[in-house]
């Protein structure tokens, strides 16, 4: 009896020696040569894999094996807050409004996210703050004051085409300080 348990035992060793010496050979060997590495995507993300700079494709959530040549970029779904904070802006009728703007975005598109802006939540933030100037311009001054909801709703459709073709979606948006300031008046020539 002796015998077969000295001979498991033996077995065990050998074989946790030769396991724990084929892992220190492949940390070894991967950290001067290429190798896959293991990579994990969490429940509220997504994973674009890049391949010479191109979308390859998307992955759900979980683990995944990435080869050399492969990037992979993790995106966030989460929806982010924004705050356009105290835009001077001109209405219809030359009345100058100090707005203020805040909501939430999220990626709709990761593929599209990662691969048509290096910053699309900027270039978004950007397109929004333009939608504000333009939305302002088909308004009179006492209208938004009144009722911001008309304005609110056109600035969201203004922010559609671009938001689908930076995969950026609006999904809140509100005003909360609306304050004239003036009118505007054009100086007079001499």
């Amino acid at each position: 009896m002796s015998k077969v348990g000295e001979l498991v035992v033996g077995f065990t060793v050998e074989l946790f020696f030769l396991l724990l010496a084929v892992g220190i050979l492949w940390r070894v060997w991967s950290s001067f040569l290429p190798a896959p590495r293991r990579q994990r995507i969490l429940a509220l993300q997504r994973g674009v894999v890049l391949l010479n700079n191109r979308v390859e494709k998307v992955l759900e959530p979980g683990s995944y094996w990435i080869t050399p040549k492969r990037t992979l970029v993790v995106c966030d779904m989460r929806p982010k807050p924004f705050q356009i904070a105290a835009q001077e802006v001109q209405a219809a009728d030359d009345m100058l409004l100090r707005l203020s703007l805040g909501g939430e975005y999220l990626i709709s598109d990761p593929a599209k996210f990662v691969s048509e802006n290096s910053n699309s939540f900027d270039a978004f933030y950007l397109e929004l703050r333009q939608a504000l100037r333009t939305a302002a311009k088909e308004f009179d001054g006492h209208s938004i004051i009144a009722e911001q909801s008309a304005l609110i709703a056109r600035v969201k459709e203004l922010t559609i085409p671009r938001g689908d073709q930076l995969g950026v979606e609006l999904m809140h948006l509100d005003a909360w300080e609306t304050t004239p300031i003036g009118w505007f008046r054009e100086a007079a020539s001499s």
